[in-house]
């Protein structure tokens, strides 16, 4: 009795390999989610970074005139900055809701072109200690595209051509990853009506 009760107290190699192996499934497991949840962290990051750069985008195309001086609110002529407001450093120029059209930066630039990160809102640039890592929002870019929409229903794009006194402007912050490619990180859409001076 005592020969049997002593081989019964201990684990067999076999016993023992597959206590081992589950335990290492289990870490593997805790592991991966955690690893998930550092990753989710740093994503809602940059989402909530990046839907600060599509507002202060967005209100910066808001303090603009919906159509260039002179022209009518229902002028068909293209989109986009002319030669000369193209010609700034950045979107200084930029005088019309329309001349943001097609416009695109990467790494993310401010209206006077610097990269965002490096200086205060008074336009001095910070301590090197205070600037945003040069590496912080490469692969980052800022686009906007604006469309004629319909007077009757501002969800409805207009096709090319076809002038409203509504026009919609769509600014999307993405960021390209090595892997995966393109990631929209955030994506702002107002309309922006004509309002005749009385």
């Amino acid at each position: 009795m005592s020969n049997e009760r002593s081989r019964r107290d201990g684990f067999t190699l076999v016993e023992s390999m597959v206590a081992l192996t589950l335990v290492v499934i289990v870490g593997a497991a805790l592991l991966a989610r955690f690893g998930d949840q550092g990753r989710f962290v740093a994503d809602s990051l940059d989402e909530t970074v990046a839907e600060g750069m599509a507002l202060q985008l967005m209100n910066e195309v808001a303090g603009c005139r919906y159509v260039a001086a002179g022209l009518s609110p229902l002028s068909t002529a293209e989109f986009g900055p002319s030669g000369w407001e193209a010609a700034g450093a950045g979107r200084e120029r930029y005088d019309d809701v329309d001349d943001f059209h097609g416009y695109s930066a990467s790494p993310p630039v401010d209206r006077f072109g610097v990269p965002l990160g490096t200086q205060d809102a008074g336009g001095i640039t910070r301590h090197p200690k205070h600037q945003a890592p040069p590496e912080a929002f490469s692969g980052w870019r800022q686009s906007v595209a604006v469309y004629f929409v319909s007077d009757a229903n501002p969800t409805v794009r207009l096709p090319a051509g076809t002038p409203s006194y509504h026009k919609e402007v769509e600014v999307v912050i993405s960021y390209t990853d090595p892997l995966e490619g393109a990631v929209e990180l955030a994506r702002l859409s107002r309309v922006f009506a004509y309002v005749p001076t009385p």
